[in-house]
């Protein structure tokens, strides 16, 4: 089933028909769209496939399903429920069949392929004869029930193949091709074009436009996310794991409303924009940061100095949590689902304790999926916990592991300054963003003096090509005596350089560890003093990563001939 789950929104014919295939021994082996956008119909701009049922040895049927509890076919035209239909379902089941066609023989996958469309009506009796269709493509009230779901839809596509055998259409000639291979490759070939996920803040116009396609990565994830009820998925920045978070939530609650969910991250600002993007979906979930919810369950006010020290976030609060929750009438298990993004970071002991209260059946037997680049942006923890240990010392149950390797945000030109600056090995699988061709800048400086001309440079020259001044984020590994605090006094930028927040409208600074799991139009990298260790590595790469369409770092003079030598020789 593809996807795993059929939203409350559908129609209450289309969760049934959904229901009997997901449950029917006899369709074990057959793959099943849901549906799917089309987004070059023969008809419209824009048409749908309520389900597209592919069974392996037979061939393909495009299903169209009504649940209306009234049908009527007259003269003046279709009346479902009461209301007048200008198309009727037939003339929709078939124009959604030929646009898949269509597509297909373009790709050559359509010669030799069995393809029909058929109606279901779920709830209504329609006995009419008509030209315009078959009697085999029609299952109605009583004929849907009386056999399996499997059954009956084999019943139409082999009568449909003994039609199309007396007709000796040429491109039945052959025989049948319909292998589970070839079906697996159509199926691979249709949902990329046909499905997609909101991106989060709808990627930033263009890139951006709305909507992103899945690649078949993240569809593999999404389809392990649905049978799987504890999953680990890792990939470097870039290749869309807080989409794939996001949209495990969604449909979460889209299939489950009452499910209760805690999608958590460590990172504030990352907190406040999975909250911005949760906004829509229904109850139920407790989204943003994990220390905002220890705070909240704990009532802990922090003091001054507390909120500066590691200790108390990483020990003294979460075991305040644990003693809480393990009290004597204290209940457990408060959460259906636990979501982790930027899971690296979560993994600390206390926190992975909390997690196992949390969660009904514990991390080992509870329902969970993980998001995470536990190699090159495990910038707080720290190791603290490794996926090794997790295996061995969280889990004794079966967990699904999915890698993610393909770059779905940065430019080629990006992606591949990346690659050589911070040393990714190994790096992207590939790139999937055609749409620019502009290198990043590289700049040396020997002073402040020096780097705030450059910086002054570069606004300038972003600005001129059409971007906004909030569209542009200057990231620093340091928080203190960064450029920013430079540029915000001098005569141009005095007072508009501001520390960046969810909507902000001005030029904004953060640091790199702020901003770790969010993006930017136009990424500056400043104060870049130190190549000497993994970290200094791991902060550029997080740094970099962070940038859609333009890049530009500001390097001390002194790393001039390491970087030269070692990325650009």
């Amino acid at each position: 089933m593809l996807p795993a789950f059929c939203p409350v929104s559908s129609p209450p014919g289309e969760r049934e028909v959904f229901r009997m295939l997901e449950c029917d021994v006899g369709a074990r082996n057959w793959i099943v769209l849901h549906s799917l956008d089309i987004a070059d119909h023969v008809h419209a701009a824009q048409g749908e496939a309520d389900f597209v049922v592919l069974i392996p040895d037979e061939g393909v049927i495009v299903v169209e399903v009504k649940s209306h509890n009234s049908v009527l076919y007259t003269e003046q035209g279709w009346w479902l429920g009461g209301k007048h239909s200008e198309r009727g379902p037939f003339k929709q089941a078939s124009e959604a069949l030929h646009s898949i066609r269509k597509y297909l023989d373009q790709r050559g996958l359509s010669w030799s392929l069995p393809i029909v469309s058929a109606v279901i009506f779920t709830s209504a009796p329609f006995q009419v004869a008509s030209p315009e269709w078959h009697a085999w493509q029609v299952l109605d009230k009583q004929s849907f029930h009386a056999r399996t779901i499997s059954e009956n839809l084999l019943k139409i596509i082999q009568t449909a193949r003994e039609y199309f055998a007396s007709k000796n259409l040429p491109w039945m000639r052959d025989g049948v091709d319909a292998s589970k291979d070839r079906l697996e490759k159509i199926a691979q070939m249709l949902r990329p074009r046909f499905e997609v996920l909101a991106s989060p803040i709808q990627r930033r116009k263009q890139l951006e436009d709305g909507l992103i396609r899945c690649t078949e990565q993240q569809f593999r994830i999404l389809d392990e996310a649905g049978s799987n009820s504890r999953l680990l998925v890792s990939g470097l920045a870039g290749t869309g794991k807080t989409t794939l978070a996001i949209e495990v939530v969604r449909r979460e609650k889209a299939s489950t409303p009452g499910s209760v969910v805690g999608f958590f991250c460590f990172n504030r600002l990352l907190g406040k924009s999975l909250s911005k993007e949760c906004s829509a979906i229904d109850e139920g979930i407790r989204v943003g940061t994990f220390h905002s919810w220890m705070l909240d369950f704990s009532g802990i006010k922090p003091s001054t100095g507390q909120i500066h020290d590691p200790a108390f976030w990483n020990r003294i609060l979460p075991e305040h949590c644990i003693g809480k929750l393990t009290a004597p009438g204290m209940p457990s298990g408060f959460l259906d689902l636990l979501v982790l993004d930027e899971a690296q970071d979560l993994f600390l002991d206390t926190y992975l304790d909390i997690f196992d209260q949390l969660l009904k059946g514990g991390l080992q037997k509870g329902r969970w999926n993980m998001f995470g680049d536990f190699d090159r942006q495990d910038i707080y923890a720290q190791g603290a916990v490794g996926m090794r240990e997790f295996y061995q010392e969280h889990i004794d149950e079966r967990c699904a592991l999915q890698k993610l390797s393909e770059n779905c945000r940065n430019t080629q030109e990006i992606s591949a300054a990346l690659t050589l600056h911070a040393r990714l090995k190994p790096g992207y699988s590939r790139v999937l963003r055609e749409d620019t061709r502009h290198d990043p800048e590289l700049l040396f400086y020997e002073d402040e003096e020096e780097q705030v001309r450059h910086v002054i440079g570069l606004l300038n020259g972003f600005l001129a090509e059409g971007f906004k001044a909030s569209e542009i984020i200057l990231l620093s590994p340091q928080r203190d005596f960064c450029l920013a605090q430079a540029l915000n006094k001098t005569p141009e930028w005095k007072g508009r350089v501001k520390e960046y927040s969810i909507g902000q409208q001005t030029l904004a600074f953060s640091t790199i560890h702020a901003f770790k799991g969010l993006e930017a139009s136009a990424v500056i990298l400043t104060d870049i003093c130190s190549l000497e260790t993994a970290r200094d590595y791991d902060l550029l790469y997080v740094g970099m990563s962070r940038a859609l369409h333009r890049l530009a770092l500001l390097c001390k003079n002194s790393l001039q001939q390491r970087i030269k030598e070692s990325c650009f020789s």
